[in-house]
């Protein structure tokens, strides 16, 4: 009877080994099928087996990043956020791929400021990243925040000194130099004109403080004179 209790147990024991390790088998075959879709573009075929991946193992870090990357192929913008922030929230090792993956999507959703800070945490999780820079100087721009765009194209070139967008970069660069002059020089002259108002400002008040000085001193010796006069007259009538 032990005997037969063994058997069974080992038994159990196996199919719940095969159980465990078939979908897993399974998925790692469709998550590679679906990273050569993607390599050649065959997007919708890619997002199929990927979402069946992530069916499978919900946990699963790199099918949930291939996952929002396929997403963001088909312009499925929302989807591709939803899928990566469940990565986001993970963390581990491809931390910084998320954020970076998930600026990217709200960078073409046109949400620039919220795409600002998801670069800056993947620049934050690994400093040397060199396209969270790139692609967070973009969206500076589209911002209007020139310092700061200047800033990460020129960081992004230190870290990729051999990049084929150098020249472009660089191009880029000296345009925001020169709007960036352009701009101190209108902020000083603007300081120099309110100055130059303010200045004209105190010289009325202390002309028309000074003519009002005068009209005091006027009346004061107009009132002067006209006591003298009605004494005299006062003195003229006792004497009569």
């Amino acid at each position: 009877m032990e005997k037969i209790h063994k058997k069974n147990l080992c038994i159990f024991i196996a199919v719940c080994l095969f159980v465990s390790v078939v979908p897993s088998a399974f998925s790692s075959d469709l998550f590679e099928k679906a990273q050569e879709h993607l390599r050649y573009n065959r997007t919708e075929k890619a997002l199929s087996l990927l979402e069946q991946v992530v069916s499978l193992e919900p946990d699963n870090s790199r099918a949930l990043l291939y996952l929002g990357i396929a997403y963001e192929q088909a312009g499925r913008y929302e989807d591709a956020v939803r899928v990566l922030k469940r990565g986001s929230n993970q963390g581990g090792e491809l931390g910084h791929l998320f954020d970076y993956n998930l600026g990217n999507n709200l960078f073409r959703q046109g949400k620039y400021s919220i795409s600002q800070q998801y670069y800056s945490q993947a620049v934050k999780q690994k400093s040397g990243f060199a396209p969270a820079y790139l692609n967070r100087a973009n969206a500076y721009l589209k911002t209007d925040d020139y310092q700061k765009a200047l800033r990460d194209y020129r960081t992004y070139l230190d870290l990729e000194q051999d990049s084929r967008q150098r020249s472009s970069i660089e191009q880029m660069i000296g345009l925001l130099e020169s709007k960036l002059e352009e701009q101190q020089q209108r902020i000083a002259e603007q300081k120099q004109k309110e100055e130059e108002e303010r200045q004209k400002r105190e010289q009325l008040l202390n002309s028309v403080l000074k003519s009002l000085e005068h009209a005091s001193e006027d009346t004061q010796n107009m009132g002067a004179g006209t006591e003298d006069i009605i004494e005299l007259e006062e003195a003229t009538d006792i004497e009569d």
